[in-house]
């Protein structure tokens, strides 16, 4: 921060002013003069360094904020990744379960719902395709025709 030739003036005659009526003598000498500019060019310094001061302060507080944000989302990310896994797994407990189920509930010689859609699926290929000799027939064992 610099102060202008104008501004310092004014100080120095303010301060020289003031330093004129505390000291009782109307006049400004020479030296209260060179006083007083020395006081106003040592204010100007503090305010430089208490500013620069400042900043480094704010920086700091914001580095560590800065930090402890980045812990915070990292920890958050964590738990997101630990549920999502508790989760998948929960998940294909019950999906084995409900299929285990299933199994144990079918009927003896009863086809699974993959086995029962193979024959309509290739019919309708071999139709769609043009190839009448490639089209399964149903049999007993294939289940019903489509």
């Amino acid at each position: 921060m610099t102060l202008s030739v104008g501004v310092v003036g004014m100080i120095v005659r303010k301060m020289g002013e003031t330093m004129a009526r505390e000291a009782g003598n109307a006049t400004m000498t020479g030296l209260s003069a060179a006083a007083a500019i020395q006081a106003a060019l040592a204010a100007e310094s503090q305010a430089v360094q208490a500013v620069a001061a400042c900043r480094q302060q704010a920086e700091e507080i914001l580095d560590e904020a800065r930090r402890q944000a980045s812990a915070i989302a990292a920890q958050a990310d964590q738990r997101i990744s630990d549920l999502h896994k508790a989760c998948n797994k929960r998940i294909r407990k019950q999906e084995e379960a409900a299929q285990a189920t299933a199994h144990r509930h079918r009927p003896v010689g009863e086809k699974s719902p993959t086995e029962l859609l193979h024959l309509p699926v290739a019919r309708l290929a071999a139709w769609l395709t043009g190839d009448r000799q490639a089209m399964p027939t149903p049999s007993p064992s294939n289940g019903p025709s489509p």
